[in-house]
């Protein structure tokens, strides 16, 4: 999944940014999350599995991750996240394999 503005002549450039709600239910997600500084991304998952680096540049202008219990994120390289809220309070549901997964401004 790629969030990012449009270049492409409309708008001003920097300011166009896309805006994404990724609602999750039941699915199980393989694959990267890019998303550029001028983008938003908030990921609301129930039931639903992530594998893959998420945010892995750390340029999101906002990357807001919510997870129920029964949710999980496998990284396969560093990530990085703007806010995270996560209903397991152990983390258990959060394999980092060893990678960076931490909050920026």
């Amino acid at each position: 999944m790629n969030v990012s503005g449009n270049n492409n002549g409309w708008g001003t450039r920097g300011n166009n940014g896309g805006i994404v709600e990724l609602n999750l239910v039941d699915q199980d997600i393989v694959g990267d999350i890019v998303i550029d500084s001028s983008s938003y991304l908030a990921i609301n998952m129930k039931n639903s599995t992530i594998k893959g680096k998420i945010n892995n540049a750390k340029t999101a202008a906002s990357l807001e991750i919510n997870l129920d219990a029964d949710s999980s994120i496998e990284l396969t390289g560093n990530s990085y996240y703007t806010e995270l809220n996560n209903d397991d309070s152990t983390g258990s549901n959060i394999n980092k394999n060893s990678f960076t997964f931490e909050e920026y401004e």
